[in-house]
């Protein structure tokens, strides 16, 4: 026990509560060793609560426990109800433990976009009208009338906004990043192929399937209009088709007598 300037012992009761309360968040496991370690090595609060943030890499090799062995193959989404793979449910990291989020990607995907549909900044003008054209501030350019009635509103009215501006504001500042870093997304987009091989597997596997169903019921439901076009490009196309049998008979001969 230490006192202070203002004459009070270190650590009091709310002092070794408060410690307890923030080394529990960075690693519920270790955290009164940190406290301890904390304590002997400082004679303040804010040193303790200083210390306690570069003490978390010492405790960093400890592994945390992994609940997501308990699923082996597929889970279900509780907003879809639809069956998934592992791969498609992202990770929960909370208390020092690894667990599967109950919702897919693509409902969280939603969420997201609905919350981003509702807290979108307000437009503001940025272009000001002069003889020659328009002005942006952004691009420091002027641009003519018919570059920017390009992007009308269905009440016929002009947005007073260049083309790179709006392009900036929809992507988030990709547009620039892609025409000045070309060689770090090449490098970005490595990486993340190979850390999420197996998401990007079963999410080709899974859209395949769905397009081989959808071809399947459209061709059953339109079988007349298959043959039908068939009809009508063979009438048209007699020569074409007929050398394509020649070709495909001499290759089936070929392959016959070999």
């Amino acid at each position: 026990m230490t006192k202070t300037h203002t004459g009070q012992s270190f650590p009091s009761e709310n002092d070794y509560a408060l410690l307890i309360c923030k080394a529990k968040r960075i690693d519920p496991k270790n955290y009164l060793d940190m406290v301890h370690d904390s304590i002997v090595n400082s004679h303040r609060l804010d040193d303790a609560l200083s210390l306690l943030n570069g003490l978390k890499y010492s405790y960093k090799s400890v592994i945390p426990n992994d609940n997501r062995k308990l699923i082996i193959t597929d889970q279900v989404c509780k907003k879809c109800n639809e069956v998934y793979p592992i791969n498609f449910f992202e990770d929960l990291i909370t208390n020092g433990s690894v667990y599967k989020r109950n919702e897919c990607r693509n409902c969280r995907k939603k969420y997201r976009n609905e919350l981003y549909a509702k807290n979108k900044n307000t437009y503001r003008e940025n272009v000001i009208k002069r003889s020659k054209g328009h002005f942006c501030k952004t691009c420091n350019k002027t641009f003519s009338e018919a570059d920017l009635l390009k992007f009308k509103n269905p009440e016929k009215k002009i947005k007073r906004n260049c083309i790179q501006c709006r392009l900036i504001k929809k992507n988030k500042g990709a547009y620039l990043y892609r025409r000045r870093h070309p060689e770090k997304l090449k490098v970005s987009r490595s990486k993340y192929s190979k850390s999420n091989k197996k998401y990007i597997e079963a999410y080709h596997f899974k859209n395949r399937e769905i397009i081989k169903e959808k071809k399947r019921l459209w061709r059953q439901k339109n079988r007349k209009k298959i043959n039908d076009y068939k009809r009508l490009y063979a009438s048209n196309n007699r020569e074409k088709v007929r050398e394509y049998v020649r070709k495909s008979r001499r290759k089936n001969k070929e392959l016959s007598n070999n």
